[in-house]
């Protein structure tokens, strides 16, 4: 695994792998965030009368994965709010994100956690509509915001190259304040994507929303609250460390 991270000075990380990594000696952290956490969707059909987690009861979920941490949060809030314990009241599907997508499109599930890349064409096709997104599961349990996924590097090469992260960043923050401020670009990468319009312009308000550009002054702190309701609800065994440490993110190279 090593090698294949050290083939790439900068790469795509969740804060949860960079811990994990830095767990087994990697000197890895953060430099800059990229997607928020809670940008998911959980899709039903387009005809179900479901409106909440808790009228899933006894219905057929899908979920990536049972250690995904989308999944957690949706364990606490039907805990918390609506007394179920999803692996007895639920029936729990785990699959890849593209067999949940023909699973739930051809009427075999009644939900299904789904990318938000991917729920913009499946609601434009009609057969499914969004349930509800994970960042208003966040919110309902009292949780800040978040990025979950974070470009990182490590020590070792951001002291010897400072201004490589510096420019990467700058360049980052210009192609997101593009995407935020012209449809155009959008409208001409959608069509050489084959989205139709009613996609694109769902993609587009959504991912103007999710893209963050810099680490707000209380990220750091807000993500250590994030991880302390994780290891408290799933436990150490799930997220694969039993403590989110200083240092796997830094403010430096902004």
């Amino acid at each position: 695994f090593r090698r294949v991270l050290f083939r790439s000075d900068i790469g795509n990380f969740g804060w949860i792998d960079i811990q994990r990594l830095r767990n087994q000696g990697v000197n890895l952290f953060g430099v800059g965030p990229f997607l928020q956490w809670g940008a998911d969707h959980v899709v039903v059909p387009a005809d179900s009368k479901a409106k909440t987690i808790g009228d899933l009861k006894g219905k057929k979920i899908g979920v990536f994965s049972r250690t995904n941490i989308d999944w957690i949060l949706d364990q606490a809030i039907a805990k918390n709010k609506y007394g179920l314990d999803v692996e007895k009241d639920f029936v729990v599907h785990e699959g890849a994100v593209g067999l949940l997508r023909g699973l739930i499109e051809s009427g075999q599930l009644d939900a299904a956690h789904m990318y938000n890349n991917l729920t913009p064409a499946m609601v434009a096709g009609g057969k499914v509509r969004v349930l509800y997104q994970m960042r208003e599961i966040i919110e309902q349990l009292g949780l800040p915001e978040t990025p979950q996924l974070m470009y990182s590097t490590t020590g070792e090469y951001a002291t010897a190259h400072p201004q490589n992260v510096r420019a990467f960043l700058a360049a980052y923050r210009e192609g997101v304040e593009i995407l935020k401020t012209k449809d155009d670009v959008w409208n001409e990468f959608g069509k050489q994507l084959e989205m139709t319009p009613d996609s694109i312009q769902l993609l587009k308000e959504e991912m103007r929303v999710d893209l963050w550009q810099t680490f707000r002054p209380t990220t750091e702190a807000d993500i250590k609250k994030v991880s302390e309701f994780l290891l408290k609800e799933a436990g150490p065994s799930v997220l694969g460390f039993t403590e989110l440490k200083d240092g796997f993110m830094t403010r430096d190279f902004q």
